[in-house]
């Protein structure tokens, strides 16, 4: 139907918003109860009905985004390592490979060989995930 339509009615684009509620998408549900609200303002058959339910979904929708940030903090405040892979070796993150921080400054650039990969240009596995989580202590011996 939608594809053999020019235009969809705006009493559609409420079911719609209706309808996906209830399916628990709530992002979409917002997004389409949201136009139908700019359709038609307070003036359309069912713009009561569509104030409320936007609501709900937005409320809904809260709720799983704690849900998600619940379950980011867990993930992320576990300790766990990466695996490196087969070489046991990972680009520095620091220099990205090239052993050297370049500090960008408003007359001239400052180069720094980098405090982490030792002119490698690379972690072993282990000192990439101490890294990652803040134990890694730089190198002093680098200028």
């Amino acid at each position: 139907m939608l594809r053999s339509a020019k235009s969809v009615p705006s009493d559609l684009v409420y079911y719609f918003g209706e309808n996906s509620f209830h399916l628990g998408n709530f992002k979409q549900s917002v997004d389409w109860l949201n136009k139908y609200i700019q359709l038609k303002g307070t003036t359309g058959q069912f713009s009561a009905l569509a104030v409320e339910r936007l609501k709900s979904a937005e409320e809904g929708l809260m709720k799983e985004k704690v849900v998600e940030s619940q379950q980011a903090r867990q993930v992320l405040s576990q300790d766990y390592d990466i695996d490196c892979g087969p070489t046991g070796k990972v680009t520095c993150p620091v220099c990205k490979g090239s052993t050297v921080i370049i500090k960008k400054g408003y007359v001239s650039d400052t180069y720094k060989t980098c405090p982490y990969c030792n002119k490698l240009g690379y972690l072993q596995c282990e000192d990439y995930n101490l890294l990652l989580k803040g134990q890694l202590e730089p190198s002093t011996t680098n200028p």
